[in-house]
């Protein structure tokens, strides 16, 4: 028996490790298909969001090049005329979670107070909020807002 006891142990090791071996490489396979799927899941969604985010673009790209127009094609905008332009485009309808649109107008800040007056002028409820402490040569006030529930919050 006690001739056996060595054979038999070295049978039982060898057993075990040939085990733990076929079981890592079962493991590390496994692994490498679900690294795998899940790569190729990511990459599914990615392209699905860019995707979705293309479409909220096109969307609204014919809103923005109307406005674009509207803009280039005029001397000076009113907030009354820039609402009925969206109302009779068809823009009246924002979807895909925008909320509204504005054109920002860059003015030389030497021009700020002249420009806000005129503005105050056409839009009553115009007023001039700088963002920060920073004094760019240039300044970017919203000049038109819509829908009209929005202009207060947006304006200037």
């Amino acid at each position: 028996m006690k001739r056996h006891l060595p054979i038999t142990l070295a049978i039982v090791g060898a057993v075990l490790a040939a085990g733990t071996w076929a079981t890592q490489a079962v493991v590390s396979q496994r692994r490498a298909q679900v690294e795998q799927a899940d790569l190729r899941e990511f990459h599914a969604a990615a392209d699905r969001v860019q995707q979705a985010v293309q479409h909220r673009f096109d969307t609204l790209l014919p809103a923005l090049q109307g406005v674009r127009g509207l803009i280039a094609g005029s001397d000076h905008v009113s907030g009354q005329e820039f609402e009925r332009f969206m109302a009779l485009g068809g823009f009246s309808q924002l979807d895909g979670g925008v909320q509204g649109l504005a054109y920002v107008a860059r003015w030389p800040r030497a021009q700020l107070a002249a420009e806000s007056r005129t503005e105050r002028q056409a839009q009553p409820d115009f007023q001039w909020r700088a963002l920060g402490d920073d004094r760019p040569a240039e300044a970017y006030p919203v000049r038109l807002a819509y829908p009209a529930a929005l202009r207060a919050q947006w304006l200037g």
